[in-house]
């Protein structure tokens, strides 16, 4: 079949108007690469990405974040700390990096305290947190205090046994308490028949191990805390007191006995009440948690 002159043209016209349509879609997708940014992350866990609560600390912070490393010439570290703000410049881009090599400035560093292995400050608005160590968590954390810029506090129940925030006993909490209070953090021991309600300022409720029950009307104030939308943490040891109204309120059903691991003999623990954990399954409290966990003497819930 031969081609007339007329269909030659109307060919050429078609093929002129489907290059025309590649070549402005392929500028197009140019164009829209330059205006906007994405990305995905493929990883296992999605390490590359912030957890939510991280993303929910930088949605607070609404004024400029400026983080001043004091770090050696050290390319390799340099480009860690890099990568890991990178993370957080993605999503607020007003947060920037600058390195300082203390070196450079002896006196200057003499006069912050850097530390041999280096020092970061964290300036937000008109308050500073300083990290000897950098991750997610601690860089979070830091922000966190910057965005709260208040101290925050903690309620301990005392009065039926439980675990001291205050005390030094190797059974009570004194360690803790006071790492809390590195951070800003102030807990406080609340004894609800001396004082029968929970302040206001209180932020979490802890109740650590009692040895005898609550009173009802104790109950009844920890569950209209509850319903307010306060946040509460109740550790369970095996030798703990029952708390069966407090149970079926928060539908937890405790079994009896001790939780029993036979692996961790595996690993030199020669008591199989010792729980090993090694891998968590996904969950915001421990995303991003590397490390192995020993439980001595679990409850089963």
């Amino acid at each position: 079949m031969k081609l007339s002159r007329s269909i030659h043209r109307k060919l050429r016209i078609k093929n002129s108007l489907i290059t025309c349509l590649l070549i402005s879609l392929l500028a197009g997708l140019a164009w829209f690469s330059t205006q906007f940014n994405a990305q995905w992350d493929i990883t296992v866990n999605a390490v590359n990405t912030l957890s939510p609560a991280t993303q929910n600390v930088l949605n607070s912070l609404h004024s400029p974040v400026k983080i001043s490393a004091y770090i050696k010439r050290d390319p390799s570290l340099r480009a860690q700390i890099a990568q890991l703000v990178a993370r957080y410049t993605d999503y607020k881009p007003d947060l920037t990096l600058s390195f300082i090599d203390p070196d450079s400035n002896p006196n200057q560093a003499r006069e912050l305290n850097i530390a041999s292995t280096g020092t970061l400050f964290v300036d937000y608005q008109d308050r500073r947190e300083r990290i000897n160590y950098l991750d997610e968590s601690t860089l979070t954390n830091a922000l966190t205090q910057l965005a709260y810029g208040n101290d925050r506090w903690i309620s301990v129940l005392t009065g039926h046994g439980e675990r001291a925030i205050d005390g030094r006993a190797n059974f009570d909490w004194g360690q803790f308490g006071q790492e809390l209070t590195k951070r800003n953090i102030k807990a406080h021991a609340l004894n609800l028949v001396e004082m029968p309600a929970i302040p206001d300022n209180a932020q979490l409720l802890i109740l650590a191990s009692p040895t005898v029950k609550l009173l009802p009307g104790e109950i009844n104030i920890i569950k209209q805390f509850l319903d307010q939308g306060g946040h509460f943490l109740w550790l369970y040891d095996p030798d703990s007191a029952g708390q069966p109204e407090l149970e079926s309120y928060l539908g937890i059903t405790r079994l009896p006995g001790t939780v029993m691991d036979t692996q961790a003999l595996l690993y030199g623990v020669n008591d199989a009440s010792f729980v090993l954990i090694g891998r968590y399954p996904p969950h915001p409290l421990t995303q991003n948690f590397q490390l192995m966990t020993l439980f001595p003497q679990s409850a089963a819930l």
